[in-house]
């Protein structure tokens, strides 16, 4: 029986809060819930304050002076106030030519004038400042701040969308910034507003980032309220103004120069004469301008660093400068004082000292504020030994990189525990957790070895197999950095550094043993028991199928690490073994699990039946389209969604990339043909003309033609570039599975109901042959790789191999006890010799219908899947079966990834481990807990999808589709005991 509902039993009365809501006042009998409502605005995420332009970082840079930079400020202003034609003004220049002052410029007086929409300042070694990640929410968070209504029509992009910070890069300017901007009424900003964007080329990942930046910039064109676009002087004793014309002669219009010679002439106060002085007679003539700048700051350290200072002592001074400052100008964030201190492991009082006479080139702040440097241009030049030719001041790039390795891996074996934030539930959301709660127990110095550590050992000299603090961080860390990762909202970039690892360790000798690592089962277990050590890569294998298993949940709750993901990773798991000890003390009894590693690498899923699936040529993305009538891509490396494409009204049972990955074309049921861009997620093109599902969609080689193949037994060519019908095939008499292009282009196939394959002229449409033979339906076609071959799979059991160029059948390949749904060339033609049709194999093994067949890309596998519920992979020149996927159900799609290493199935990403010939079988399912009190405690692994689950009191027993059971088994009260998480 639920509680009565509390209710008031005297009211005194009605006061108005201060932001507008009711405050009510009196006595109140039984339980007072109390809701916010789900129409008010959600707390705006993690906007990135420090790339706004009125940051505490740059409350002291300066604009520009009165009177400079009159020309191009007066022909921003005249674009702000123009006609509106351009919306994009693009200021170009070297570096230290003041375009980051101009910026800040524009920005402050448009703010001034109410007319500053936003603004995002980039800066490389600022961490999330160098990075694209927050660039659309910390412009949607400012554009929010400029009119009610807007906010409200950006907090309700929020409120409907809860996943909508796991979207890409553009489909968050769509949803956050494009959206609510088109929709607001043409009085809410009388002027255009601006937006102001500085430094894209110091964001890091420029080829991908900046290109999608520059998409998200240019569509904003198409709204007509957006238009997107350091004080020195010396005194008048000091100089002049012959000393000034040199001077400005040698900065040759490099405003860094200029400025850095200004600061450091300032900081002299009673020597400023003399650093004047010194200044002037470094260089009699002016030179080039990088010259010249590498001499200012040769000149500036040489007499800041060597003031009134022993000859022993500047050597001291000058290898700390090394050393602290070195390691300044490699960090991939900026830091304060104290968290630099903490990184290091250097006094605080030692950072003080180093820096204190080094203002003219660092920006050094008060302790709350992070060091950063005043230009990118000094970094350049302390890395650069053709720049900074004494080598008292030369940074030796890889050798920092070692030893801010060494620091993260000190601090994180000295702060990262179990429970770092002293949850106290097993089930506690990540996202329930306040930024600033979790930054009081993973300390920000912490939080960046978390993030950067990998980073730094990718950058230095050092090997990983002989690094003793690596081995030691997996053996004793691992889980506990997954929780802070999860915690701080990283774990992705987890997935992403673990892979970078593996790539380091593929190149050094240790892998020459990695084979090995499929045939240890109990012996290494034996070795682990008995103190002995494992290589690296066994361990580092081990510790990425450990995470890529159990990443969605760890992300969600952090503490499930040491539960769920522990509890139900296989008994040969390293990390298993390796973390047995963390496994809450509440769960009295374990649940069997399999011997080893599922197949399956990860699982994306839909809400319905996948219907197709396919890799990007280049294997970074993969395409599905399902029955839930979205396309969607997900990120080959990590497995995270990238983008959902929603257009379609239906099925979706096609999908292709084009030959460059820049676009994916659907064909569905709804009897369209949808072309998206990969970048944004938008659609692109709409092909309209088929009067019946499409089954078939495939890019012509040169990705200008896209083939579609119908049920209203029709072709259709499309150009890819204007989505314009350009010729329909008509000549089948039933539906058409299936359509190729030939390798130059020139040719199309199609294979239907109708038993006939036809050859089509891809330029003038016309019917080329009508290949006639199979008795029965035809489900697929394939061109030889040389284009001289067709090859067609049909109900009749048939393969048949016919002469493109004269339409003769060649051969007939029999042997098939049921349908053909699929046929493919092996680019050296192993199973069946083309030559003389002779059936070289028979692959037994299936005990059911085989429903699809594919190719590695060496040709020396053949995959297999059959509605047995097995996939199979078969030695192409042996015809033996090297491994069998048990997988209880049918995989009627997949295909070889562009390295031949995984294989994309409707049911997930299968790895071949060598040597495992009968992997244990692996089932999965949706996500599920087990709960008490209705408080999660432990979350059900994907495995337990078909069980059957009984409860008894505090014992949980499954039985899966097998018969097979397994116990799990509580305290009797698992919630009194949640302090042993």
């Amino acid at each position: 029986m639920e509680p009565p509902a509390g209710r008031i039993e005297q009211q005194f009365g009605n006061a108005e809060a201060a932001n507008g809501g009711l405050l009510l006042q009196g006595n109140v009998r039984g339980d007072l819930h109390i809701h916010h409502s789900r129409d008010s605005p959600p707390e705006f995420f993690d906007s990135l304050l420090e790339a706004e332009f009125d940051a505490a970082s740059r409350q002291h840079s300066p604009s520009c002076l009165e009177n400079t930079r009159r020309n191009v400020l007066e022909q921003i202003e005249k674009w702000a106030y123009g006609d509106g034609k351009k919306h994009i003004y693009w200021l170009k220049g070297m570096a230290g030519t003041g375009k980051s002052t101009i910026a800040l410029t524009v920005a402050r007086r448009y703010a001034k004038l109410r007319r500053l929409g936003a603004s995002f300042f980039f800066s490389r070694g600022g961490g999330d400042l160098a990075s694209a990640g927050k660039f659309v929410i910390t412009i949607a968070a400012q554009l929010a701040r400029t009119s009610l209504e807007l906010k409200k029509r950006i907090d309700d992009a929020v409120a409907s969308n809860r996943r909508i910070l796991d979207l890409g890069l553009y489909s968050q300017w769509e949803k956050l910034v494009l959206g609510p901007l088109a929709q607001l009424g043409k009085n809410v900003f009388p002027l255009p507003i601006v937006i102001v964007v500085d430094a894209l080329d110091e964001c890091d990942n420029k080829e991908d980032d900046v290109s999608l930046l520059i998409q998200c910039l240019a569509a904003a064109t198409a709204v007509d309220n957006i238009r997107l676009p350091k004080r020195f002087g010396l005194g008048d004793h000091i100089h002049s103004d012959e000393t000034i014309q040199f001077l400005v002669r040698k900065s040759d219009r490099l405003f860094i120069h200029a400025a850095t010679v200004c600061r450091f002439i300032h900081d002299g106060g009673q020597l400023a004469s003399d650093r004047l002085s010194l200044l002037v007679a470094a260089g009699s003539a002016p030179t080039k301008p990088e010259k010249e700048l590498d001499q200012m700051y040769t000149t500036v350290l040489t007499h800041s660093l060597a003031v009134k200072l022993e000859q022993e002592e500047v050597a001291r001074v000058q290898a700390s400068f090394r050393r602290i400052v070195g390691c300044i100008v490699v960090l991939s964030d900026a830091m304060t004082h104290t968290s630099l201190a903490t990184l290091l492991g250097e006094p605080k009082s030692d950072i003080i000292s180093t820096l204190h006479s080094l203002h003219s080139v660092l920006d050094i702040p008060e302790e709350t504020r992070p060091i950063r440097l005043l230009h990118p241009s000094f970094r350049d030049f302390l890395l650069n030994p053709a720049r900074c030719l004494n080598q008292s001041f030369l940074v030796d790039a890889r050798a920092t990189h070692h030893h801010l390795l060494d620091c993260c891996l000190r601090l994180m074996k000295n702060h990262l525990r179990r429970n770092m934030c002293n949850l106290k539930r097993p089930g506690i959301r990540a996202h329930d957790l306040a930024k600033a709660d979790v930054g009081k127990f993973i300390p920000l110095p912490v939080q960046y070895a978390c993030r950067y550590w990998i980073h730094h050992l990718q950058q230095s000299d050092v090997d990983p197999t002989e690094h003793s603090g690596i081995m030691d961080f997996f053996q004793t860390r691992f889980l506990f950095w997954l929780e802070g990762l999860a915690l701080i909202s990283r774990l992705s970039d987890g997935i992403i550094m673990v892979r970078l690892l593996e790539v380091m360790l593929a190149r050094s000798d240790a892998t020459r043993r990695r084979p090995l690592l499929f045939r240890i089962t109990e012996k290494w277990r034996q070795k682990l028991s008995n103190d002995a050590s494992l290589p690296l890569h066994l361990i580092l294998y081990d510790a990425k199928r450990f995470l890529l298993s159990h990443s969605s949940i760890i992300e969600e709750a952090p503490l499930q690490v040491y539960c769920s993901a522990t509890l139900f990773s296989p008994k040969t798991s390293i990390t298993r073994t390796l973390y047995s000890h963390q496994v809450p003390k509440w769960i009295l009894r374990r649940p069997t699990i399999s011997e080893n590693w599922s197949p399956y690498l990860q699982t994306l899923s839909h809400s319905d039946s996948v219907r197709a699936v396919a890799f990007s040529p280049d294997g970074k993305l993969v395409a599905s389209g399902s029955d839930d009538r979205t396309v969607r891509l997900w990120d080959a490396a990590t497995g995270t969604e990238r983008c959902v494409l929603k257009g379609h009204s239906s099925w979706v049972w096609a999908v292709a990339f084009s030959p460059e990955s820049k676009l994916v074309a659907s064909g569905s049921s709804d009897e369209t043909v949808r072309l998206w861009d990969v970048a944004t997620g938008t659609e692109q093109r709409v092909l309209k003309g088929h009067s019946s599902s499409v089954w078939a969609v495939v890019f012509s080689p040169d990705g200008k033609l896209v083939a579609s193949g119908s049920d209203d037994r029709t072709v259709r060519l499309w150009d890819a570039a204007t989505g314009t019908e350009r010729r329909v095939l008509k000549g089948h008499s039933d539906s058409v599975w299936a359509v190729a292009f030939s390798p130059d282009g020139k040719l199309v196939a199609s294979g239907s109901s109708d038993e006939t394959v036809r050859l089509w002229d891809a330029a003038t449409g016309t019917e080329q042959r009508v290949l006639k033979g199979h008795s029965d339906s035809v489900w697929a076609v394939a061109f030889s790789p040389d284009g001289r071959l067709v090859a067609s799979g049909s109900d009749d059991r048939t393969v048949r191999l016919w002469d493109a160029a004269i339409s003769t059948e060649r051969r007939v390949l029999k042997g098939h006890s049921n349908w053909v749904k699929a046929v493919a060339f092996s680019p050296d033609a192993r199973l069946w010799d083309v030559a003389t049709s002779t059936e070289r194999r028979v692959l037994k093994g299936h005990s059911d219908s085989v429903w699809v067949v594919a190719f590695s890309p060496d040709g020396k596998l053949v995959a297999s899947g059959s509605s047995d519920g097995t996939v199979r992979l078969w030695d192409a020149a042996t015809g033996t079966e090297q491994c069998t996927f048990r997988i209880d159900t049918t995989v009627r799609y997949f295909s070889f990834s562009s390295c031949g290493t995984y294989l994309i199935t409707d049911r997930g990403i299968l790895q071949p481990p060598p040597g495992v010939s009968q992997p244990s079988p692996q089932i999965y399912a949706s996500r599920s807990w087990i709960r008490e009190d209705e408080e999660d405690l432990l979350f059900l692994h994907p495995d337990c999808r078909d069980s059957l689950i009984f409860v008894a009191g505090s014992t949980v027993v499954f039985v899966d589709a097998s018969n097979r059971g397994s116990v799990l088994q509580f305290s009797s009260s698992a919630k009194c005991m949640v302090e042993g998480i």
